[in-house]
């Protein structure tokens, strides 16, 4: 498989970011030498380093989006009906990209974690994955929640560890 580049933006503390995600058999996250996860301040900073670097991003125009602001907001105030299946499995993946290019070791209990992970899955209700006219609402015991918080809070602390910015 042929590594394609594209472009994320991520909003975390009032201050927009972006980073390039690359797609190969491994999914990963651009970084430097000492592996640090590579946050640039805008997409034309982020596409003057991929020219220098020799690849090209291929959604530069329309970035993903992750919205750390607001995961932050949840795991600080939020109600097991507020969980956005989308946004959180957009974040845990994310975060397992990222992990993986720094060579941490976030979301090591699979065997733990999976359940809260496959009703996240599952409540995207991707039409390749639902059955059609069917929609699945996940209904969450308060101990998946608690995994969740710790899953999500452990992907924002590790985040916030390992980005550095390049202006």
């Amino acid at each position: 498989m042929e590594r394609t580049y594209h472009l994320c933006h991520y909003r975390l503390d009032n201050r927009d970011g972006y980073l390039i995600w690359y797609a190969d058999d491994t999914d990963g996250i651009v970084t430097d030498a000492e592996r640090n996860v590579i946050e640039y301040s805008g997409p034309d900073i982020a596409d003057i380093y991929a020219d220098y670097h020799q690849f090209r991003i291929a959604n530069i125009d329309e970035p993903a989006h992750y919205d750390f602001d607001r995961i932050e907001r949840w795991l600080t105030h939020g109600e097991g009906d507020a969980v956005s299946c989308e946004d959180f499995l957009d974040a845990w993946n994310l975060f397992t990209d990222i992990s993986f290019s720094v060579g941490g070791d976030f979301d090591n209990d699979v065997d733990r974690t999976a359940v809260v992970y496959d009703k996240l899955f599952f409540g995207n209700n991707l039409p390749s994955v639902s059955p059609p006219g069917e929609i699945y609402v996940p209904e969450w015991a308060d101990d998946e929640l608690m995994l969740l918080r710790g899953v999500l809070a452990d992907g924002l602390r590790m985040f916030r560890e390992n980005v550095v910015r390049l202006e």
